[in-house]
């Protein structure tokens, strides 16, 4: 199994061991970057308290305006491994590089099919955002309502305005080195140690599997939905709560 730890604090950008193809350029819209969100496609996604919104974390909306809100976090995923989709990068230009912040963390290939850390500058000119998502918020529901405790279900409901993380966008960095093996668009999901780990089969050997870890601060964009509740403390239902009437 090969692994790849990147430091805390760092923005993954990368030719990820992972999921990984050449970025695409989509013909619709322009991704835009701006301070409280991005648009990718035409769909906004927050962008304020991003370090903090792990995968499947939960926690409360806050306000900073009419149509916009934050998310706050009160505790990390705690149900166990999921499925994700790792969707392909799109890539973004320079000047949408302008209000992302954060140190540069770049694998490179050795040729074994290994990787290193290095790190860069924004001089690089190949970057790419890259989406991660649940699979199934079906399968979500189920393995939240069975590994929290009732007790631990009940304190989640009294959050006001309570959300749970369902999508994240982290930045990722490509250039001419490549990487031998790769990760299919989708995975698994788990936290361990306060980091988000994606696990998947490496491209064109069914039996072996690789994985990624992401820290906290490899997230620049994230989806919340609100968390609908049924009787007996259970989650019943997730819906996306989008970002609209906002122009950028």
């Amino acid at each position: 199994m090969k692994k790849v730890l990147l430091k805390k604090g760092w923005v993954v950008v990368a030719i990820l061991l992972s999921f990984m193809v050449a970025p695409i350029s989509i013909k619709a819209e322009p991704t835009k970057i701006k301070n409280n969100v991005i648009k990718v496609n035409g769909k906004l996604y927050r962008r304020i308290g991003a370090e903090s919104a792990t995968l499947g974390a939960v926690g409360s909306k806050k306000a900073n305006g009419p149509s916009v809100g934050y998310f706050v976090r009160d505790s990390e995923w705690k149900a166990g491994k999921v499925k994700v989709q790792v969707h392909r990068p799109i890539q973004i230009s320079q000047k949408s590089l302008t209000n992302l912040a954060g140190r540069v963390a770049v694998l490179f290939g050795n040729g074994n099919g290994t990787v290193r850390v290095g790190s860069t500058t924004r001089n690089n000119r190949n970057f790419s955002i890259m989406k991660i998502d649940f699979v199934d918020h079906g399968q979500v529901i189920n393995a939240f309502n069975s590994h929290l405790s009732k007790s631990e279900r009940k304190r989640i409901k009294r959050l006001k305005r309570g959300r749970m993380i369902t999508a994240v966008w982290v930045l990722v960095a490509g250039g001419n080195e490549t990487t031998t093996s790769s990760l299919s668009g989708e995975g698994s999901f788990n936290m361990v140690n306060g980091e988000m780990l994606i696990r998947g089969n490496a491209s064109g050997n069914a039996n072996a599997t690789t994985e990624v870890k992401f820290p906290v601060g490899s997230i620049v964009a994230y989806e919340f939905s609100k968390m609908k509740w049924k009787p007996k403390k259970r989650l019943k239902k997730l819906q996306v709560d989008t970002v609209s009437k906002i122009r950028i």
